[in-house]
């Protein structure tokens, strides 16, 4: 089970436990049994399968897992991978449980059916590491965020059991049974942007680092265009170094600095039809309502 799923660099990286002694197979995509998932290994066709399935043909016996009975007494089982204390970053405790939302929620909002089963960056967009759905990436999936700047987009993660997993957070979204689902990036699946086995761990799951991670190469970088230029059609120097309306006319040349609040020095073409008037260095830009919006460099 470890040199399959947890060594292996070509599967999806899941811990070691009772599951590996489990018995289950593929079976048709429009299978009844609650059970049913999506198999976690990329194919061209999803492949579904269950363990339900085996368990009515009785094909289970030969393993028998740890029982704790009500008094606290635990039977140890035959399942030479039941889950022991290790060295991995929160180890079996954060282990992806392959769960994911009920697959008509997933269809409905446009998430692929595997969501969340194995450290993955689900929101990346990289449909060569992960299923994608019809929404594919970070802000199509998730409109109503501010994914600016956010590592998050990159970071990996999975759902994982809330009882043993310490950073566990509640999903928003619930199981095929109704059940509420909780989730893992660091302890399950490394960190974007840390150090040691940690960001080490993320990397493997996703590909990417800090600085590779297209998702944050979004905020504010501070640049503007050269001064001579800034002078010559009229611009303040400071045009696009922070969000503000630079078109607008509402200035403050005081603020020479971004003060959080939208407000922006002006030049000597400071509104939206003087700025963009047709010349030689600006296009004939229409003044509409873009005019008022916030924007940055």
């Amino acid at each position: 089970c470890d040199e399959m799923w947890w060594k292996n660099p070509a599967t999806p990286k899941r811990a070691s436990g009772d599951w590996c002694c489990q018995s289950w197979c593929y079976v048709g995509a429009n299978c009844p049994l609650p059970d049913v998932s999506v198999s976690t290994i990329n194919t061209s066709t999803p492949l579904s399968l269950s363990y339900n399935t085996c368990q009515r043909q009785d094909t289970t016996a030969q393993y028998t897992v740890d029982v704790t009975d009500s008094q606290g007494e635990v039977t140890e089982g035959t399942c030479p991978f039941t889950p022991a204390d290790d060295d991995r970053i929160g180890g079996w405790r954060c282990a992806c449980l392959g769960e994911t939302f009920a697959r008509n929620q997933l269809l409905a909002i446009g998430f692929p059916a595997d969501y969340g089963t194995t450290c993955a960056a689900w929101e990346d967009g990289d449909e060569g590491r992960h299923l994608v759905g019809r929404n594919p990436s970070c802000h199509t999936m998730w409109p109503d965020r501010d994914v600016s700047e956010s590592a998050w987009c990159c970071s990996p993660w999975c759902f994982v059991n809330p009882d043993t997993c310490p950073d566990a957070i509640q999903s928003e979204l619930r199981g095929p049974e109704g059940e509420t689902l909780h989730y893992s990036y660091v302890e399950a699946c490394g960190e974007i942007g840390a150090t040691g086995a940690t960001a080490a761990m993320a990397e493997t799951n996703t590909g990417y680092t800090a600085a590779t991670c297209p998702w944050t190469d979004c905020a504010c970088n501070g640049a503007s265009m050269p001064t001579n230029v800034m002078e010559e059609i009229g611009f303040p120097r400071q045009y696009g170094r922070w969000c503000a309306a630079w078109e607008d006319g509402v200035c403050d040349n005081f603020a020479t600095t971004d003060v959080g609040d939208g407000s922006h020095p002006c030049g000597s073409n400071f509104e939206c039809p003087s700025m963009w008037a047709l010349n030689a260095l600006t296009l004939d830009k229409p003044s509409d309502h873009s005019c008022c919006q916030p924007w940055c460099f």
